[in-house]
């Protein structure tokens, strides 16, 4: 049972690492910001272009993904070279962020690699 503890308290601290050490790098560069928000931008016209009559498919998780990254670049330029040491603002700010980049890839891989190409019905 112990190792079963330890093995989860590892995964927490690695999870833990990963995400402080992504949060020094943005923090430090916000113009990767902007590039994750162009990437996701990307994405949606993307996605947009191959399916354009394709009913049902949706391009809401690609298109929030890309103001959220937006908005968040926004925030870190604003914030850059003010030497602020604790940025309570990143525990809300991150898990925000990997979740809609997580829901927004999966939209792009659903979305352009997943659903059958139709073509679109002759008008009647």
């Amino acid at each position: 049972m112990e190792t079963v503890i330890e093995v989860f308290y590892w995964i927490v601290a690695m999870i833990f690492s990963i995400t402080f050490g992504l949060a020094g790098f943005l923090t430090e560069r916000p113009a990767v910001a902007w590039l994750i928000a162009l990437f996701f931008g990307l994405l949606f016209i993307a996605s947009w272009v191959v399916h354009f009559r394709v009913v049902g498919v949706s391009y809401n998780s690609l298109l929030t993904a890309f103001v959220v990254w937006l908005l968040y670049g926004l925030w870190e330029t604003s914030l850059k070279g003010r030497g602020m040491n604790i940025r309570w603002d990143m525990l809300l700010i991150y898990p925000i962020l990997i979740v809609v980049s997580v829901f927004g890839i999966r939209a792009f891989i659903f979305n352009v690699l997943l659903v059958k190409r139709t073509k679109p019905s002759p008008p009647h």
